[in-house]
């Protein structure tokens, strides 16, 4: 008899999601208690950017809607894989955890090699309500 082994891999992909928001923006205060619960429930990072009062990460929120080859729209705006979502709504919710579940499963390129246009994939072992 022949006994066979079977040794499955499992690679385990991060993700990190880019999030630019305004202080004061009713849209973007709306959508904290989502981003919290993809950290939570998916173990992601979301690195959060305040663009109104903050020039340095404005001027990155340009540079990154232009690595991604649109304009800046308003705010919130939230880069995923090779993805741009601005607004907040539930259909935008659905379509982010979305991509952020088949970004775990097959990983995604970052926001930060997509702005260095080292477009890899990381793993480790409609402009609706918006504020302007």
């Amino acid at each position: 008899m022949v006994a066979m082994l079977l040794t499955v891999i499992s690679i385990s992909y991060s993700l990190e999601i880019w999030h630019f928001y305004g202080a004061g923006c009713g849209h973007c205060s709306r959508m904290e208690p989502f981003l919290e619960y993809l950290e939570e429930k998916y173990n992601v990072t979301v690195k959060r950017y305040e663009v109104y009062f903050n020039a340095s990460n404005n001027e990155l929120f340009q540079k990154t809607a232009q690595a991604y080859g649109t304009e800046v729209r308003g705010v919130p705006t939230t880069f995923i894989d090779t993805n741009v979502y601005v607004g907040e709504s539930e259909e935008i919710e659905n379509q982010i955890e979305k991509k952020v579940i088949s970004c775990l499963k097959g990983g995604c390129v970052s926001p930060a090699d997509m702005l260095s246009g080292n477009e890899t994939i990381s793993y480790d072992n409609n402009q609706n309500n918006s504020c302007l």
